[in-house]
């Protein structure tokens, strides 16, 4: 007798994918310490970008909420990338990638390697973070998020601190509204004496210093606002298709968005230092902190499969991250009695990294004879990371808190106490690398592994700084006993009504910087200057190259059921070449004396260049 029975469908999970048990089950089997977390997993814990994520991976941590360590060590040990291609860093005072531009709308895995092999590049001597960005879905998906967010601090706070002219835009495009608003290489008068009958040409150098000095924004301390609620958005939509003969092609986009509201009062900020290796720690430094940011992340991903057959497959990645943050900060330390010593900061800083990826898989199986497989993986990759900070603001000054009377430091210089700067990191990266992998039958039953791969680096870097402060005139002119000339003398200072009536409410009213608003009146010399910006003429820039040549070999040989020598080596070529310059075409260099002391020198520009050319052997058994 025969039943007809309804279709029976059986379903299972690819063990080897980027779900959490897969991602389990490449730890079990991989000849390398490692840990890895998955989408899946970045979900449940409600992270927003792989800064949260590496910090729940085990033997990991995030230092200042963007630099990844692993197992203690400094994040210049730890190497980052992107589908396995190292990326570039464009951070100012540190190589390491900042991985909270990552947004995890857009990864599918993250996974840490905490052991060196040789396919790894001979700067991984910490660890290594490897990011995997979402791949080809097997069928249709179209994923659609929100989210809020309620921060206890910031949220609805009329204690946030922000400033005139601060804030993010929606996708962080506000930076070009605050590119540096006069020539960098302007070439400025000397400033005019003050003098009752001024010649036309030092009333024009006066008029010159008021045009230059008012081009800039005026905000520079902080002001009290008020924050929003955080918001998140994402968007995922694939699909893949396939055709006769086992031709298969795949499409994913995904599109993340967020925004968020931070905020600290009352915070303690220490600076400590040791005299000598027995004294102990003294505090030089105790300040009260107080900080308000907003930010705004995106990543955008697009990605395109084409496989002519299983054994063949030809991919396109791209790969869009970026941020904008906006921060407002001050710091009270006293000084004693009833002095106070206050430092503000007003800091903007735009940042982006995007890659384009082309890659290749071919495999060939069932061979005949000792060879079993052959695999050969190939990418071609260009990248480019960029960090430009515009107007940077930091304001010192001393404020007595009986009288609410500002004044300026006397134990610092200018620069020290007001600065406002211009910072533009670009890094580019071109890459390519080929792995080829032999099968070979062992007499185990286990495959040997026999790898090895060409790879090419070439990364070329520009950072340009440009920065001013403000100077007082301590010039005047005419009449001492006028209202006018006191007022002039008067703006060195600022007396306000209560302990949040800061000078840097009034520092650049029209009156009180450039030329003085009462040049008119009777007593005041028609061309005299008060406060007044200038360049600081000291930064330095400079142009780098870095090429990277390298190949390895190695093999995985099971020794038996329970035991597998994993060894090999790495040669790896690192032509560096850094060349600073300056305007006046002199740059400060540290020397060493016979006796090992160091001092400073200023020598010409061509004199500071670097260049570095070392090839080293990487073993690992």
């Amino acid at each position: 007798m025969a039943i007809d029975m309804p279709e029976l469908v059986v379903t299972g999970t690819d063990l080897l994918g980027s779900s959490e048990i897969g991602l389990l089950n490449l730890r079990q089997v991989a000849n390398v310490v490692q840990d890895a977390i998955s989408e899946e997993l970045m979900k449940k814990m409600g992270v927003g970008d792989v800064a949260g994520a590496i910090g729940r991976v085990v033997g990991a941590s995030v230092v200042d909420g963007k630099y990844a360590t692993v197992r203690g060590l400094s994040d210049r040990y730890t190497g980052t990338m992107l589908n396995g291609v190292r990326l570039p860093s464009a951070d100012p005072r540190r190589r390491a990638v900042q991985v909270d531009l990552f947004p995890t709308g857009t990864v599918e895995s993250v996974t840490v390697t905490k052991t060196f092999t040789p396919d790894l590049l001979g700067d991984f001597t910490g660890g290594g973070v490897d990011i995997r960005t979402k791949s080809i879905p097997d069928g249709l998906i179209l994923s659609v998020s929100t989210s809020t967010e309620h921060d206890s601090l910031a949220t609805g706070s009329t204690d946030f601190l922000t400033y005139r002219g601060g804030g993010v835009e929606f996708m962080a495009g506000a930076g070009a509204e605050r590119d540096l608003p006069v020539p960098r290489d302007a070439q400025l008068p000397s400033l005019p004496r003050a003098h009752p009958d001024p010649t036309d040409q030092s009333l024009a150098d006066a008029m010159f210093y008021e045009q230059f000095s008012n081009a800039f924004a005026p905000a520079m301390g902080v002001i009290p606002g008020e924050a929003d609620a955080n918001q998140g958005v994402s968007l995922v939509v694939g699909n893949s298709l396939d055709f006769q003969q086992g031709q298969k092609v795949g499409a994913i986009g995904a599109f993340t968005w967020s925004r968020k509201f931070d905020l600290y009062r009352g915070a303690v900020n220490n600076a400590a230092r040791v005299s000598g290796p027995e004294d102990p720690i003294f505090l030089s430094k105790q300040r009260e902190d107080n900080r308000g940011g907003e930010e705004v992340l995106y990543g955008i991903l697009g990605g395109l499969v084409y496989q002519p057959t299983e054994d063949h497959e030809y991919g396109l990645n791209v790969i869009v991250n970026g941020s904008a943050r906006d921060e407002a900060r001050i710091q009270f330390q006293e000084l004693g009695g009833t002095a106070l010593e206050l430092n503000q900061g007003l800091h903007y800083v735009e940042r982006l990294v995007r890659s384009t990826q082309i890659h290749g898989r071919h495999k060939v199986d069932d061979m005949e004879g000792l060879v079993r497989a052959v695999n050969i993986e190939w990418i071609l990759a260009d990248s480019f990371s960029s960090q430009y900070e515009p107007d940077v603001r930091v304001f010192r000054n001393f404020l007595d808190t009986s009288s609410f009377t500002s004044t300026t430091p006397t134990n610092s210089t200018p620069p020290q106490n007001t600065r406002r700067i211009w910072r533009d990191v670009e890094e580019d990266n071109q890459l390519f690398k080929a792995d080829m992998e032999w099968k070979l039958r062992g007499w185990t039953g286990e495959d040997i592994k026999v790898k090895a791969d060409v790879y090419k680096d070439q990364t070329d870097r520009g950072y340009d700084q440009v920065s001013y402060t403000y100077q007082f005139n301590s010039r005047f002119c005419c009449d001492r006993r006028s209202e006018e000339y006191l007022f002039n003398r008067g703006t060195a200072r600022y007396t306000g009504d209560d302990l949040w009536d800061l000078w840097t409410n009034v520092f650049t009213d029209p009156e009180r910087i450039g030329m003085a608003g009462n040049v008119d009146a009777e007593g005041v010399a028609d061309n005299q200057v008060i406060w007044y910006l200038q360049p600081l003429g000291i930064d330095v820039d400079y142009a780098g190259e870095q090429d990277i040549r390298a190949f390895y070999a190695m093999v995985d040989l099971p020794l038996s059921p329970n035991w597998t020598l994993t060894a090999g080596a790495r040669r790896e070529t690192t032509l560096l070449n850094v060349a600073p310059s300056r305007l006046d075409g002199f740059v400060e260099v540290i020397g060493v004396t016979a006796l090992g002391s160091r001092f400073i020198e200023l020598v010409p520009q061509e004199d500071a260049v670097a260049d570095i050319d070392e090839t080293s052997i990487l073993p690992s058994v």
